[in-house]
């Protein structure tokens, strides 16, 4: 008995689906624990910002929770785009997976409707860890980093962290 591996020509150039769907997969999988993260970091600040006493103002009491609000949906631009660059990037030639009922699938082309989206890299140096596209920099810069440079910022503002480590600060030179 044969396998279904053992159809494949060793002349054909064969992709099977799988490898694409796992990364796409691995990808949405990324996209998630990313915005599962945000959101919870979201929901502690406002349970400590809803908790401070004695603020008058609604931009004193809840401005860190808009902070992160801005924070998640900058950190998740990269990734969303990223997870269409790889859900629907151009013209894909590939084999199927070969099945009981076709052992040897003809190659198909898939066509997307999206030509050329490879916003992130230019050329052929698509496993760069750094985009080399001005679009892809602007996306890595003013989405990911200010993201979590705002981030930081909310956080340190919704649990005062900047007034604790002051504290503490100066209690520890008052020792010395």
């Amino acid at each position: 008995m044969t396998g279904l591996g053992d159809n494949i020509k060793s002349n054909k150039s064969h992709i099977c689906c799988w490898p694409h769907l796992t990364t796409t997969f691995l990808t949405f999988l990324g996209l998630h624990e990313t915005l599962f993260s945000q959101t919870n970091i979201l929901q502690f600040a406002w349970w400590k910002c809803k908790a401070k006493k004695g603020l008058t103002g609604h931009w004193e009491r809840y401005g860190p929770c808009y902070v992160l609000m801005l924070s998640t949906c900058l950190v998740l631009v990269q990734p969303t785009m990223i997870l269409v660059v790889a859900s629907y990037s151009s013209d894909d030639e590939y084999t199927p997976c070969p099945t009981q009922e076709d052992p040897d699938p003809e190659t198909v082309v898939s066509h997307h409707g999206m030509q050329n989206l490879y916003i992130f890299f230019d050329g052929d140096d698509d496993t760069a860890l750094t985009p080399n596209t001005l679009l892809g920099w602007a996306i890595q810069i003013f989405g990911t980093y200010l993201g979590f440079i705002l981030m930081f910022w909310g956080v340190t503002w919704a649990t005062n962290l900047d007034k604790k480590i002051a504290k503490k600060w100066n209690a520890l030179r008052g020792r010395m």
